[in-house]
């Protein structure tokens, strides 16, 4: 089983070298799971291997995986097809598949199956969200087919949402336009897409060497840059209070209720038991450790950071 939670030789060599499926939601500023991962997070994997760390799966793709036999059955309970393993699959020299398997209607290949956990079920009432569709048509491409069976599921005692997804031959060309300039612009130069929210790019200026001595004299192109960026830092505390006012108003509109339900969403408002943390301050007085064994078991931090703080003198 735990075999089964780690890539194989063939996906990571494809890896190396491919946009996977599961990355195109960002390659098409699409993420919504995530809206911090970007394009420029997979030009960082591509031209510079040694600074991502080795693939590891988070808890929810652990959960999926996991899942994978239990999804299967209620599908094929409910369909009546059958579904086959799915190799990993070359696309093109830019592109490599996963799909989660190949579904079969007796011995007829007619389509292509991903299984999705999800605590967004609200977004699949009316289809498969816009943010999975990418992969899905990747997975069709992939395998010459014009349709995918998509799954998505929450928990247990609600039933899962099947759809069958048609092929999108414009999703389909923008997949493969998008994919063949990141390398032809980016992957091949060696360089990044432009500054954005990414892991990537903040990393990479952390990375920038700090010169303690070094002053850098204001210019009118950097003058109207903080001119800009402290608008926006009064604009984001004026939406911040806003955005604290309104929901303080809905909590006074469900009173007692623990959910508010509605066409396309869903508001929980429930009690959380009190979060319970350790003294440690008051626990290392208790116990008086020597100072060498506080030293033995104090981490430092891989890497450090260069926070930007600014201050302003004049309104």
């Amino acid at each position: 089983m735990l075999a089964q939670l780690e890539l194989s030789e063939e996906e990571k060599m494809y890896r190396r070298t491919r946009i996977g499926s599961s990355e195109l939601g960002a390659l098409l500023g699409l993420n919504k799971k995530s809206w911090k991962r970007t394009a420029a997070d997979i030009v960082r994997r591509l031209i510079d291997p040694e600074s991502v760390p080795e693939f590891q799966m988070n808890e929810s793709m652990i959960d999926g995986k996991l899942l994978e036999p239990f999804l299967i059955q209620k599908f094929e309970l409910a369909t009546g097809y059958t579904v086959r393993p799915a190799p990993p699959k070359l696309v093109n020299e830019h592109l490599a598949d996963n799909a989660d398997g190949l579904v079969y209607d007796g011995d007829k290949f007619i389509g292509v199956y991903e299984a999705k956990t999800t605590k967004l079920i609200s977004d699949w009432k009316h289809g498969v969200p816009i943010y999975y569709q990418p992969q899905c048509q990747l997975h069709m491409m992939a395998w010459g087919t014009d349709k995918c069976f998509v799954i998505g599921w929450r928990q247990v005692g609600e039933s899962p949402k099947i759809y069958e997804l048609p092929a999108n031959p414009e999703m389909q060309e923008v997949i493969l336009a998008k994919a063949e300039e990141l390398f032809e612009k980016y992957v091949k130069t060696g360089t990044y897409p432009p500054v954005d929210v990414s892991d990537a790019w903040r990393d990479k200026l952390d990375s920038v060497p700090c010169n303690e001595g070094e002053r850098l004299e204001a210019t009118e192109e950097l003058d109207a840059m903080v001119s800009e960026f402290r608008r926006l830092q009064h604009e984001l505390k004026d939406l911040e209070a806003d955005f604290e006012i309104k929901k303080r108003q809905l909590q006074m509109a469900l009173g007692s209720a623990s959910t508010l339900t509605g066409q396309n969403y869903e508001i929980s408002y429930k009690e959380q038991r009190p979060r319970r943390t350790v003294d440690y301050k008051g626990l290392l007085a208790e116990l008086n450790p020597p100072q060498k064994l506080i030293e033995q078991f104090t981490k430092t931090a891989a890497k450090g950071i260069r926070p930007l703080r600014a201050r302003f003198f004049t309104n």
